[in-house]
């Protein structure tokens, strides 16, 4: 059994995560999707929950779908990567990743990652004297690299055009996580189909989720149809029935910064370099999050960092639980029957049941889970459906999940019976 992993989001499965997919299952008999839950990675809630999502994976081609701990699914690039692949660390015989590029040069792309991993004393060098000089770390990090780069025969424009784009630097991220860990896990690139990561414009039978997620807010339901794969009218059904209203997100968000404390703010993972008392001032003096932003943000506190910052503070995640030491278990999402052996290696590195919990004690553990129901509340009031909100012992229980799933696909579609959402 060949097994190829997928860090994704699938916020929503589109016809380029198909083609992904399809790539993948020509040199891989099975493939595991990592997830991110019902928040991701742009700090906002999924445009539809983490059930429906999942069964829409299994349905084009995944074996299994497993959620990405919110505590990694909402941090920076960086930790948004190292996060993911510690995950799969636990998980066993995953011989490869495939991972999303924009470029053909998939050579330099795998020499650059390289670079980043290795850090050199020569590297570190360069990076510090461009810091020296006035540089933004992010700035340096470019100019480094393409300094080493073009020393292992890369030109700098071929490596200034692959740092440039979105998807190539996660792929850098996580090939320096699996070699942070030691990981025997060969990166797959995958070229991406369509326009750039955040075009709004269609190529061929190609749009991205930016694109789509647009539409749907709009409600152009119709134009995004030829986009949406798998279960296109289980997908729109959900987004008639419980679509997230991002206005009272906004709000509960808002109310947050502004009970809290200084110090309460402060513990938020991402903030430092007391942002915190910006936050709060710039809470207590404008009108909405947009205009708190708006405010807070600057050439050093980029709107997406905030906006990070801002969802941690109303999960309550923190600098501590995000602690190297502290691995949070992942939840099974889902899983073809056929594929259902794979779990007798890992029924102790993930949470399959709900009473799977009570495996993880002490502190850091509670804690987590805390998190945990604090974003199921969340987004059960985002969604104006209430039955995230049935946690009475366990978070999830399996005929919670059963129960959710069956009211968003089962019953709407013809029945897989080598499909099983827990």
């Amino acid at each position: 059994m060949k097994i190829c992993a997928v860090i994704c989001e699938y916020n929503p499965f589109h016809t380029g995560h198909l083609y992904q997919l399809n790539k993948i299952s020509k040199k891989y008999d099975d493939i595991i999707c990592l997830m991110s839950g019902n928040f991701v990675q742009r700090a906002e809630p999924a445009i539809a929950e983490k059930s429906v999502r999942a069964a829409v994976a299994l349905n084009c081609g995944a074996s299994a779908v497993i959620e990405l701990p919110i505590i990694y699914a909402v941090a920076n690039g960086e930790r948004f990567a190292s996060g993911a692949i510690k995950t799969l660390s636990r998980l066993t015989g995953i011989e490869a990743l495939a991972m999303g590029c924009e470029t053909d040069d998939t050579t330099a792309l795998q020499k650059i990652a390289e670079i980043r991993a290795e850090e050199s004393d020569d590297f570190k060098s360069v990076l510090s004297d461009y810091m020296a000089n006035g540089y933004s770390y992010a700035a340096a990090l470019t100019e480094a690299t393409v300094t080493e780069a073009e020393k292992r025969g890369i030109p700098k424009a071929a490596t200034g055009a692959i740092l440039s784009e979105p998807n190539n630097l996660l792929c850098i991220e996580y090939v320096k996580a699996i070699e942070k860990y030691g990981l025997n896990i060969k990166p797959f690139f995958i070229k991406r189909q369509g326009n750039s990561y955040n075009s709004i414009s269609p190529m061929g039978n190609y749009l991205s989720a930016t694109a789509i997620r647009k539409l749907l807010i709009e409600k152009r339901f119709t134009e995004t149809m030829p986009y949406l794969t798998g279960e296109a009218n289980v997908l729109l059904d959900e987004f008639n029935a419980h679509f997230p209203d991002y206005s009272i997100y906004d709000k509960i968000v808002v109310n947050e910064l502004r009970k809290l404390s200084i110090d309460e703010i402060a513990k938020a993972y991402d903030c430092h370099e007391g942002l915190e008392y910006k936050l709060k001032d710039c809470a207590m003096k404008s009108i909405d999050l947009d205009e708190i932003l708006a405010n807070a943000k600057s050439k050093r506190y980029t709107m997406s960092r905030l906006k990070r910052i801002v969802l941690q503070v109303a999960l309550g995640i923190t600098k501590e639980i995000m602690n190297d030491d502290f691995t949070p278990p992942a939840r099974l999402l889902a899983i073809r029957e056929t594929f259902k052996p794979y779990l007798s290696n890992n029924a102790g590195n993930l949470i399959i049941r709900g009473e799977d919990v009570d495996m993880y004690a002490g502190a850091l553990y509670d804690e987590y889970f805390k998190i945990e129901k604090n974003a199921a509340a969340l987004y059960s009031v985002v969604t104006s459906n209430p039955a995230d909100l049935f946690v009475p012992k366990k978070l999830y229980s399996i005929s919670v999940l059963k129960t959710v799933l069956k009211r968003n696909f089962y019953n709407r579609r013809k029945k897989r019976p080598d499909l099983l959402v827990l």
